[in-house]
């Protein structure tokens, strides 16, 4: 069950007036993350206690954790799918939120199985808007960030996208148009196939004939091995920011291979329900990451997972803060 932001310790709220510090407003959280998310909760079924959903169920206006558990049942994305398809077919009633649905967003899939419809309302939508302009994601083509990152070449510190799938997408990319860029930079003009009209008149402040830098782009591009072509096109870069966990795990070694063996942060881990938590040790190897989970982004809770019990057997859900170490949850 995803929350916003404003549910609890929102950007612009007195908690963050309060706690200027990032990483003591994640201490803070982290250590009182059971009370987190009972407020998480509670706002929750406060807002959407009139829903068709939550109705159902009979809660009668309680927002208690116990009364929460002994009603409303587990499901997976199948038992919703209907709802979710009234609402993509125009149905306008507080069906799952009381708030309207502003869009829906395409699960990746990465985590197995078909693409997932969600459902998103627009306070959620600005939140992931607001971070998404944190970590400045990269898109499928970033012709206009990658001409600047090549003429700011030797000030460019990191490299990363959201996922390590989209950065091997940059990286193919700049393979296929190093070319063009090249001829951008020789001339000092801008594609024209951008058309946009905001980014070409930002782009008249960053253009500038440099046939120097031309020459070291085309022939740099131009050879048959990429290996370390990271380093060698932005040599002062001390990382590879990107999500290499999970199904990403397979980019790692082709990620080593592009970037000559630099460190990969994985900085967060999310999905297209909600975000969950960050990685509080990002420089660690790939295969040490581990994530803080961050108690006011959603409500959090835990299946036991034995691999020899019973199949027939339904565990009770945990609580975040009633996780237990070396213990398996799903």
């Amino acid at each position: 069950m995803a929350a916003n932001w404003s549910l609890s310790y929102p950007v612009d709220s007195p908690a963050c007036e309060k706690h200027p510090n990032p990483l003591q407003l994640i201490e803070e959280m982290t250590r009182n993350a059971d009370s987190v998310q009972q407020d998480v909760l509670t706002r929750i079924l406060t807002r959407n206690a009139q829903t068709e959903y939550l109705k159902g169920f009979n809660l009668d206006g309680t927002t208690d954790r116990e009364t929460f558990k002994s009603k409303i049942p587990i499901v997976t994305y199948d038992d919703l799918q209907p709802l979710i398809r009234r609402i993509a077919d125009g149905d306008r009633s507080p069906i799952l939120t009381a708030q309207p649905i502003s869009e829906f967003i395409n699960s990746s899939g990465t985590s197995g199985g078909e693409p997932k419809l969600i459902p998103c309302i627009k306070e959620e939508s600005d939140s992931r808007l607001l971070l998404w302009s944190f970590l400045t994601p990269l898109i499928n083509l970033m012709y206009t960030q990658i001409l600047c990152g090549l003429y700011e070449r030797e000030h460019v510190l990191q490299v990363g996208a959201t996922f390590a799938s989209s950065l091997i997408r940059v990286i193919r990319f700049l393979q296929l148009e190093w070319h063009l860029l090249a001829h951008d930079i020789r001339t000092g003009s801008f594609n024209p196939k951008v058309t946009d009209v905001s980014i070409r008149e930002r782009m008249t402040q960053v253009m500038r004939p440099n046939p120097e830098l031309a020459d070291f782009i085309a022939r740099e591009c131009a050879k048959d091995s990429w290996e370390g072509i990271i380093i060698k096109i932005w040599p002062n870069t001390k990382f590879i920011k990107t999500v290499v966990t999970g199904s990403m795990a397979q980019y790692i070694p082709t990620l080593d291979y592009y970037s000559g063996g630099l460190p990969l942060a994985s900085l967060m881990y999310a999905s297209s329900e909600c975000y969950f938590g960050i990685n509080l040790n990002p420089m660690c190897k790939p295969s040490e990451v581990s994530y803080t989970i961050m108690p006011n982004m959603a409500y959090f809770e835990f299946l036991p997972h034995e691999p020899n019990s019973p199949e027939l057997t339904q565990p009770e859900p945990v609580d975040l803060a009633n996780v237990e170490i070396d213990k398996n949850t799903k």
